[in-house]
Parts: C-alpha cells; sequence; structure tokens
C-alpha cells in the first residue's frame, strides 16, 4: 500500500478503476473495475490533468468542491468526487478514482494549481471528518473539541482561559490553522440521522472564532503577567541553584537533574527556600519559546562550558606542578630548591629578592591560567582600609580551590582566612589594606621593572656604539646606566632577581654602556653649530662646520663663556695667556663685580686683587 493509503483516508470501496478505464472513450463498467495502478509519472500527470479538466468543466475548484459535486472524466458519466455516508463512512472520496489519485501523489507534484491536487483530494475527505463530523463511535469533532474547552469556564470572554487551557486551545488553534484551506469545502448545512453526522459550516466558523478569540484575549490580559511571574521565580531558583550547589561544585549531573526538572514541572512550591509554584510543565510549554525564558534555561545549560573551564584548569594544576617541583637550581643555578618550597618557605621580601622572571613565568600562568578561572580576586573598602572580597567560582569546591591557592604561597607571612574556608592566601593576599593591593600585585610590579631594567641594557643599546653614539641618545645612555646600578651593585634592587645567562649578558652590556659613556663624552661633532646639551648641566659648543670649539670666549648675551675642546667650563678660574684671571660659575658663566675665594673680580671679569674693588 503506499504513503497516501492510510486509515486516516476513509474510502467506500478498495478497488479503483484503472487509468486506462478513466482515460479512454468506452463507457466505464464498474463491476469490472481491476486492481491496476499508475506505473509512470507521465501517465501520472496525464490522469491530474484531466482531473483538473474535469473539474474546471463542470465549473468547480479544489478550494470550493462541495459534497455530492459531480465531475465527468473523459466526457463520461459523471462520478461525485466527495460524499457522506451517514451511515458508517461519514466523509469519503468516491473510490473510483481514488486509488489513481493516491499513486498518482506518490509519482508528481501538479505544479498547474495552487495546491497539489492528488494530496488536496486525499486529505479532504480527512480534513472535513475532523473539523465537524460527528461519527458513529462519539463526537471527536473540532467543533466539539472548541466547544468543550470553552465551556469548562464560565463565559471565556470575560474570565479567560486557565495556563493549562490555554495550552489545550493552543494545540487546537495549530488543527485549526492546519484545516484552514479546507474551509471552503465544508457543507453549508448539517446532516443529521443515523449513526454518522456532522455539523453545519456556521458552526464550525463559530466556534473557530471563539477559539481564537479566547487566545487573542488570554494573550492580550493573562499571558504577560504569567510570563513575569515564571520568569522572576525562574530567575531565583538559578540564583539558588548556585548558590546552594556551587558551594559543593557545580556537576553536570545537578545541572541536567534541575533542567529536567523545571520542564516536567515537578520542582513543586518551592526550591531551597524559594517559591517555585508557577514553574509547572503547563507553563514550561507554553513559554519555552519566550526569549526570557530561553536565556535563562541558557543559563543552567551554559554551566557545561563554565564546568569544562573549571575542569581544565583543575587538570591544568599537574602540568603547573611539575614545574612548581623543578630544582630551583635550573632556574637561576642558585640554590637547589624546588618552587614550591622556595614559594612556601621564604617570607615576602625574599621570593621578591631571589625571584627571576623564568620562575616568575609559572606563577603567572599559574595564577591567570588556574586561580583566575577558578575564583576572582577581588577586595572592598570599608572605612579606611580594603578588606578581601574574593569569591570563588561556583563550579568548584571549597577544598578544592584551597588546595589550589595553597600550592603557591607563603605560610610564614600571611595569616590565616578561615572565614572562606581557605587557610593560606599566600602572595595572592591583601598586601596593603590601605591601597588594597595583593602581593602578587607587588611582585609582578617588581618583575616588570625588572624586565625593564634588562631591556633598558640589551634591546634599547642594541644599535648604539662607541661610533654612531649622538647627543640626543642621552636619555637612553642614562637609562642604561640607572638600570645597570640596579642589575649589578651590591645595594640595587635587582641583583637577585638575574638568571645566570642573564648576569652574563648584564656584564657584557655593563662593559658597552661604559665605552658609550666615553665615547659621548667626547663626542668630537654632532654635526650641528652652536651650542648643544651634554647632560648634567654640561654644554658644548660647536664651530659653524660642526667641529668643536677648541679654545674661545663665547658670548650669549650680555654674559661670556670660555669653550676649551669643545665643552664650556665650569666652576673654575681660567688664567689667559695675558696673565688675567677670569673665574666661570657653575653655569658656566663669568663672574663680574663679585668677590670670589675672597678675590675681587671686576665689571669686566678680570681679577683685581683681594682688597681692590673700584
Amino acid at each position: 500500500m503506499n504513503k497516501y493509503s492510510s486509515k486516516a483516508v476513509k474510502t467506500a470501496a478498495t478497488v479503483g478503476m484503472s487509468l486506462a478505464m478513466v482515460l479512454s472513450n468506452a463507457a466505464p463498467v464498474f463491476a469490472a473495475y481491476t486492481d491496476q495502478t499508475i506505473t509512470t509519472t507521465t501517465s501520472a500527470e496525464n490522469f491530474i490533468a484531466k482531473f483538473n479538466d474535469a473539474l474546471t468543466d463542470a465549473g468547480l475548484s479544489l478550494e470550493t468542491l462541495q459534497v455530492d459535486d459531480e465531475i465527468a472524466l473523459a466526457g463520461e458519466d459523471n462520478l461525485k468526487v466527495l460524499t457522506f455516508d451517514n451511515t458508517t463512512n461519514g466523509f469519503v472520496v468516491n473510490s473510483a478514482f481514488l486509488a489513481d489519485i493516491e499513486e498518482a501523489a506518490n509519482l508528481v507534484t501538479y505544479k498547474g494549481d495552487s495546491y497539489n491536487t492528488a494530496d488536496y483530494v486525499i486529505g479532504l475527505a480527512d480534513a472535513l471528518n475532523t473539523m465537524i463530523e460527528i461519527a458513529s463511535g462519539g463526537d471527536v469533532s473540532l467543533v466539539k473539541q472548541i466547544t468543550d474547552l470553552l465551556g469548562n469556564v464560565a463565559d471565556y470572554k470575560d474570565d479567560m482561559l486557565t495556563i493549562s487551557g490555554y495550552t489545550k486551545a493552543l494545540k487546537l488553534k495549530e488543527k485549526v490553522e492546519k484545516y484552514e484551506k479546507y474551509e471552503g469545502n465544508l457543507p453549508e448545512d448539517a446532516v443529521s440521522g443515523g449513526t454518522v453526522n456532522h455539523y453545519s459550516t456556521k458552526e464550525y466558523t463559530d466556534a473557530k472564532a471563539d477559539l481564537l478569540d479566547a487566545v487573542d484575549n488570554f494573550q492580550a490580559d493573562n499571558y504577560g503577567e504569567t510570563l513575569d511571574t515564571y520568569l522572576t521565580q525562574l530567575e531565583k531558583v538559578y540564583n539558588k541553584f548556585v548558590e546552594v550547589e556551587g558551594e559543593k561544585g557545580i556537576t553536570k549531573a545537578k545541572v541536567d537533574a534541575i533542567v529536567k526538572k523545571i520542564k516536567n514541572g515537578t520542582l513543586g512550591a518551592s526550591y531551597e527556600g524559594v517559591t517555585s509554584s508557577a514553574l509547572t510543565k503547563e507553563n514550561y510549554d507554553v513559554f519555552k519559546e519566550d526569549d526570557a525564558v530561553i536565556d535563562l534555561m541558557d543559563m543552567f545549560t551554559e554551566s557545561y562550558y563554565s564546568l569544562e573551564d573549571i575542569n581544565d584548569a583543575l587538570d591544568a594544576k599537574n602540568e603547573y606542578a611539575v614545574a612548581l617541583k623543578k630544582d630551583k637550581a635550573k632556574y637561576d643555578g642558585k640554590t637547589k630548591e624546588t618552587l614550591e618550597t622556595y614559594l612556601n618557605k621564604n617570607n615576602f621580601d625574599d621570593i621578591v629578592a631571589k625571584m627571576t622572571d623564568e620562575m616568575f613565568t609559572i606563577v603567572k600562568d599559574y595564577k591567570e591560567n588556574v586561580l583566575d578561572v577558578l575564583m576572582t580576586l577581588d577586595s572592598k573598602k570599608v572605612g579606611s582600609t580594603f578588606v578581601e572580597k574574593s569569591e570563588k567560582s561556583a563550579y568548584v569546591s571549597a577544598s578544592k580551590l584551597k588546595d589550589m591557592i595553597n600550592a603557591m604561597g607563603s605560610k610564614d607571612y600571611v595569616a590565616g582566612n578561615s572565614g572562606d574556608n581557605i587557610t593560606n592566601w599566600g602572595i595572592f593576599a591583601i598586601s596593603d589594606k590601605k591601597e588594597g593591593t595583593r602581593y602578587y600585585d607587588d611582585l609582578a610590579a617588581h618583575m616588570e621593572e625588572v624586565a625593564k631594567a634588562l631591556k633598558a641594557v640589551t634591546t634599547d643599546i642594541a644599535k648604539l656604539t662607541p661610533v654612531n653614539i649622538k647627543a640626543s641618545d642621552k636619555a637612553t645612555l642614562e637609562a642604561a646606566e640607572d638600570a645597570i646600578f640596579e642589575l649589578t651593585s651590591l645595594k640595587g634592587d635587582y641583583v637577585g632577581n638575574l638568571t645566570s645567562s642573564q648576569e652574563k649578558e648584564v656584564r657584557t652590556a655593563q662593559t658597552k654602556i661604559e665605552n658609550l659613556r666615553e665615547a659621548f663624552d667626547n663626542l668630537g661633532t654632532t654635526n650641528v653649530a652652536g651650542w648643544y646639551d651634554m647632560g648634567n648641566g654640561n654644554w658644548g659648543y660647536n664651530n659653524e662646520d660642526g667641529t668643536p670649539a677648541a679654545y674661545k670666549w663665547v658670548a650669549s648675551g650680555s654674559d661670556w663663556y670660555m669653550i676649551k675642546d669643545g665643552k664650556m667650563l665650569r666652576n673654575t678660574w681660567l688664567a689667559t695667556d695675558g696673565g688675567r684671571w677670569y673665574y666661570l660659575d657653575n653655569a658656566g658663566k663669568m663672574v663680574t663685580n663679585q668677590s670670589v675665594d675672597g678675590c675681587w673680580i671686576n665689571s669686566y671679569g678680570v681679577y683685581m686683587s683681594p682688597s681692590y674693588n673700584g
């Protein structure tokens, strides 16, 4: 049997007239019909074309075809396409061509009508039976289902539907919309008698109008308020779920369980003290397509992704454990001590003083890739001081978080914090309660300065040589000199933060910087005529050709300066070839009309005598 020969389509007989008989010029002999069927797409198209032509010749259309309307196939006697048998079968399609229509539907989709002709005819009897038939076994029509539903609420137009009634109304509305295309085929008058009866067109259209009216009224007056209540309770349940289960550590099984209860409406009137009476199955079925409900339900299921991140972070601890237990000797060659022991044994000042960039990389990665996933480090200002307000993720248990934090912290300098079930915050504890900074922040800032110093003595001066250094390189050279002090001097802040290889690199850089300083101080030319800043209050002076002035007085306004070997003299007595003495002050300016070292200098800048003043 083909796919269209379903129990839903009622027929008056089981043997169909063959296509050859229908299309032949001979008068059909119905008693002699055979069970031949259409076997090719071409013959199916021909049959449907003949059927549609017969409808047109009779002044009919699929959309308005009524019970007992007749058509004549290929000029033969008229046949009723649709009949109503009020004794046993209700609405039926004439068996004379039903088999051919079913076979045609299997083979071709006819494109000449607004409806697929074969599908339409096959569904026609089933549609009318569903819409208005009162069958011998009882009234199951849409008319009856609608009136029964709306009749359960006194004067439904005023009191509206209940939420469960609304759910049923939506399902009936779907059926009504499914059969809308057959409304033009409804018989105008009701038929009564025998065991099978049907309602009239008006009874059906009135019932449909009442249904749509009830749905619209509920949506206008009750839907929004009920949805708001549902959303409010659903959000509170989610927050309580995270609060209650988060302390233990949320698992996929717990998420799946509560999502199932929400969908099935089995949470009950309350969940962990939070009202959840509106979270019924009926409400979920109605509201499950609402964007706000979808978003809230996604918050539960998105927990899966959070769980994955948490599990990855917990698993990552094993990788870091290897690095933490690596001999410190392999980091800096100074002590044979694992990084884990080093962090847990020393006080914070010693940790900072001896931390290398290789060691800090592990600490930093552990903090960013593990702890930042498991918790949020935060603080809150209370009065004039900051207090701990860090929060763990709801998807990790307090005991596991405690282990992760304690794996990297000093037990000597940080007091316990039992309030958060974490006994040792270590380098992640608040170090300055006035500023709210943590020991880790201080360590990170220190290591950033170390890296900056290393850059100053390596990368920043990589292209400088004693040959190409210029006056404009003054700031870069001075920064390198300051960095060398911090990296090599016993009083430097970064001496202990270098690995063995970095110490060698810094020693090489120190020699280079000394050579750069010597070249800078003895710059032969800046390729710029006139004054140029040599730094530290010193000034150089070049002739117009860019060469340093060997020995000359240079005027600037009313003041005079002495240049010797390209550099301005400062804080010194100067004896000229003529036997005169002059004094240059700290700014290099020639002194006039004042006493220096008990010696009077006149208005021309010449030393006269200790007592002369005229």
